[in-house]
């Protein structure tokens, strides 16, 4: 397992030192401090990083957070949900996901929903064992 100093190197390599590294140190910088975190959204990063809330940094966010989860690093596990008309979310796998976007259809009622693709949101798990490896070595 990579240390963060060694994330964050392979990550300049890739897009230089731009907003995906910005956005990988507030990333590491917030585990060390709330290592239980589990839900890692476009979101809670763009309230970490300077000038993100108006959205103007998505691409360079999930950029870094999809390098984070790539199979050569797999310091996040990607993951897909959606919000119920209770405002509950509801974890779907890949097949689901796929399924729901192939047919237009919502994939917790099985009724059409045209709009299905804007409600399954992605989103990121920290591995725990990187998470470890991050609060211990940094």
């Amino acid at each position: 397992m990579l240390t963060s100093t060694e994330l964050l190197e392979r990550l300049e390599r890739t897009f230089g030192r731009g907003s995906e590294r910005l956005a990988a140190e507030s990333l590491f910088n917030f585990l060390t401090r709330y290592p239980g975190t589990t839900h890692v959204s476009l979101q809670l990063m763009r309230q970490r990083i300077p000038g993100a809330a108006s959205g103007g940094k998505d691409v360079e966010i999930i950029r870094a957070l999809q390098f984070l989860a790539g199979d050569g690093i797999a310091f996040l596990e990607t993951r897909f949900e959606i919000i119920d008309a209770d405002d509950h979310p509801h974890e779907l796998d890949t097949q689901e996901v796929k399924e729901a976007l192939a047919l237009k259809v919502n994939p917790l009622t099985g009724d059409e929903d045209l709009d299905v693709e804007a409600k399954i949101s992605m989103f990121f798990v920290p591995r725990p064992d990187a998470v470890k490896q991050l609060t211990s070595r940094g």
